[in-house]
């Protein structure tokens, strides 16, 4: 009973390593989205906003400032960033993008691993574009 306790701490303990410590391939994650329009789905959403330079600026600003987030690639300068948003309690990477082509902003939040993220990347993205509409006056 024991050995098969230790053995599931141990299977749980190397699968929680690999989550936190796995490698990002930004040639999969740091694309241009191809949804141009508001969509939601099990692991993620879309949402599409038009686009001003203010706000551009305002919302990267706010997905550095988010917690647990850091940039993964690209530059706002570039118009075209993606983000590492990884959740408190175990770690789990959700992957978010924001482009833009100087007429709409699109935001694309994913999850890597599992099936359905309950809501979260659409919660955070909605978030995130409702903090800087209210900062950038947009």
């Amino acid at each position: 009973m024991i050995k098969g306790m230790m053995l599931v701490a141990l299977i749980v303990a190397v699968f929680l390593a690999y989550v936190r410590l796995a490698p990002h391939n930004t040639q999969v994650l740091h694309r241009v989205p191809e949804v141009k329009q508001d969509q939601d789905f099990a692991g993620g959403a879309v949402r599409v906003v038009p686009y001003t330079v203010e706000l551009f600026t305002t919302l990267n600003q706010v997905a550095q400032s988010a917690p647990r987030s850091t940039r993964l690639a690209g530059a706002v300068e570039d118009g075209h960033v993606t983000y590492v948003v990884r959740s408190l309690v175990f770690g789990f990477p959700d992957y978010v993008t924001v482009w833009t082509d100087k007429e709409t902003i699109v935001l694309y939040s994913r999850l890597r691993f599992g099936g359905s993220d309950m809501g979260v990347n659409k919660k955070r993205l909605e978030t995130w574009i409702h903090a800087a509409q209210n900062t950038s006056g947009s």
